[in-house]
């Protein structure tokens, strides 16, 4: 599983997340409310580990 993660992780730019977020909102698989949560919990996310 880690070696999964791995190779997910070292695909995944900036820019690749962004156009994968923005397919699933156009996609109506995510919702704008569903967005903004996820948002917040890496804000949260970010802010634990004092980045």
């Amino acid at each position: 599983m880690m070696a999964e993660f791995r190779k997910f992780a070292a695909n995944m730019t900036p820019q690749r997340a962004q156009q994968q977020v923005e397919k699933l909102l156009a996609d109506g698989i995510m919702s704008q409310d569903q967005f903004q949560q996820l948002q917040q919990q890496a804000k949260d996310f970010l802010a634990f580990l004092g980045k």
